[in-house]
């Protein structure tokens, strides 16, 4: 940890309700602020245990003046918050990177990147230059401890770590009310997600908040494998049949069934006589494998 860090800073930029939390590491206090997204939110305040969480006006129509809005409150309340001589090397600033929108809202990707890039404009001209992007199932995995935990389970997180506020009942929300999703899930409200989503991407800058440490890569050993046996079906499989097969000369031959049938009547003193060797016939699936010994003239 730099000795030098001060605030940890986590955006949570939303079309619908952008949230955006401040911890003040020395003096152990959160700052907490979203856009609200109905009447009775607005202007809602928040004071409690070095906790602060206020709620700006609804977001105009349009999207100019929506992005404006947003950068408009957030920035007039940040830089009251962060003083100059400490934004650019003891504050660290964190945004959840870009996840793809539902395909039933228009052009919503475009522009939560269009709100993006005001937000990374407005930082740098601010002089906040320590900004990382964060992907959502990594902040998830270190803080909460599962890289695809709902949004019920950071409200739940958020509400027994950090500031220790359930974003759902301070907005007037009951939880067993809540409707389900197809999934068999509660649905949470904006902004009350937006709220504890930034609280825990804040919460991901700084190791000590971690619940679940990133694990090192090693580098992988190449692991030997002996070679695989080829499995047969043994009703497929063919058996090596032995006979022994007497002539009237007294030679006895041994022989695979396949390869070499002579018939036990068979008299030819000619053939026979050429005969001077014993051929064992060993047969498998796959290959033939022939070995010869010849006789010793005591044996024929």
């Amino acid at each position: 940890m730099n000795d030098t860090l001060r605030f940890l800073v986590g955006f949570d930029l939303s079309f619908r309700s952008s949230a955006c939390a401040v911890f003040d590491i020395l003096q152990k206090k959160w700052f907490i602020m979203a856009c609200a997204c109905r009447q009775r939110e607005v202007d809602i305040e928040y004071h409690h245990n070095n906790v602060h969480i206020k709620l700006f006006p609804l977001r105009p129509e349009g999207d100019v003046p929506s992005y404006l809005h947003v950068e408009g409150h957030f920035f007039d309340w940040l830089l009251k918050i962060i003083p100059k001589p400490l934004r650019r090397h003891a504050t660290k600033v964190a945004i959840e990177a870009y996840v793809y929108a539902d395909p039933s809202h228009s052009g919503y990707s475009y522009k939560l990147h269009e709100l993006g890039g005001i937000i990374k404009r407005q930082l740098a001209l601010t002089e906040f230059t320590d900004v990382q992007i964060v992907p959502n199932t990594t902040w998830k995995a270190q803080v909460i401890g599962h890289g695809f935990a709902s949004k019920l389970d950071i409200v739940h997180f958020i509400a027994t770590h950090g500031p220790c506020v359930n974003m759902l009942t301070l907005l007037g929300f009951d939880e067993t009310l809540l409707p389900l999703d197809e999934k068999n899930r509660r649905i949470i409200p904006t902004p009350s997600q937006d709220l504890a989503d930034s609280v825990a991407i804040s919460m991901w800058l700084l190791d000590s908040f971690h619940v679940k440490k990133p694990k090192k890569r090693r580098l992988s050993q190449p692991i030997l494998r002996a070679p695989k046996k080829k499995h047969t079906d043994p009703k497929m499989a063919k058996t090596s049949v032995i006979t022994k097969v007497s002539n009237p000369k007294g030679f006895i031959a041994i022989n695979c069934q396949d390869h070499l049938d002579l018939d036990p009547a068979f008299n030819d003193d000619r053939l026979f006589a050429s005969l001077q060797e014993e051929v064992i016939c060993t047969k498998s699936n796959d290959d033939l494998v022939i070995q010869k010994e010849r006789f010793s003239d005591s044996e024929i």
